[in-house]
């Protein structure tokens, strides 16, 4: 029985690292000023990012969180559209709840830190954070169960992908997702010293605890942007930052 179940349990690796993906190198940029200059960045597991060159961003040891703009945005797909919150009407609400959490979410991990602090006003050594949330896909409840089984059926590979060329369903649609921009700007020269852009998928998991809630997954999704932005501003030259993983078999 165990040897059955290890092997089932390499299967399901397999097939996750093949259909899985987290972060998208195809985003389209919508809030950035000047997206040609953006690149992908073998270092910093984003999708795409720039940095002044003559900018050192480990002199900044206080960060100061704008408000999340949400002005900007690009499209959905019929089915990201759809929303257990946009058939109970609630989505609107649970939406401005999310831009909230994303960022408490950036001011914990900074919080959490010990070479930098939180602050709320400009000053020397004070690096702003704006941030855009350019697209949020809420999960869906209701897929689950589907979306969440790694195995042939739960993928519908021979159930739904001959319907797929018909009616143009997409998998991935179905699975909560978030896409954002960011800039870093030194607060007291206002430049623009580094700019990212980074669209992600909720992570590919037999269990997914997160997935039973509309906006779980894309909360999931935030944490570990939140976690990264810290990491990153206290890279080393030259070292490389593991990139998150492609499955999980639990995720909580």
């Amino acid at each position: 029985m165990k040897k059955i179940l290890l092997f089932l349990l390499s299967i399901i690796s397999v097939v996750f690292l093949f259909t899985g993906c987290q972060t998208s190198q195809k985003q389209k940029i919508v809030f950035l000023k000047n997206p040609q200059v953006l690149k992908n960045y073998e270092l910093i597991p984003v999708g795409k990012v720039w940095k002044d060159p003559s900018a050192d961003l480990r002199k900044y040891d206080k960060v100061m969180i704008d408000s999340i703009i949400t002005s900007k945005k690009l499209k959905k797909s019929t089915l990201e559209k759809l929303n257990l919150g946009g058939l109970l009407g609630t989505d609107n609400k649970e939406f401005i709840e999310f831009v909230k959490y994303t960022k408490n979410a950036f001011e914990r991990a900074v919080k959490k830190d010990k070479r930098l602090s939180l602050v709320d006003s400009p000053g020397p050594n004070t690096l702003i954070l704006r941030l855009a949330l350019v697209k949020v896909v809420p999960g869906k409840p209701l897929f689950g169960i589907i979306r969440n089984i790694p195995i042939p059926v739960g993928q519908a590979s021979f159930i739904i992908t001959p319907a797929a060329k018909l009616t143009g369903f997409a998998f991935n649609d179905v699975k909560g997702s978030v896409a954002i921009e960011g800039e870093l700007i030194d607060s007291q020269t206002g430049k623009i010293v580094a700019m990212f852009a980074d669209t992600r998928t909720e992570t590919p998991s037999v269990i997914n605890i997160r997935a039973m809630s509309t906006y779980g997954t894309p909360r999931k999704i935030v944490d570990g942007w939140a976690v990264l932005f810290v990491r990153a501003l206290n890279r080393k030259p030259g070292s490389k930052l593991d990139a998150p993983p492609l499955f999980k078999l639990i995720e909580l």
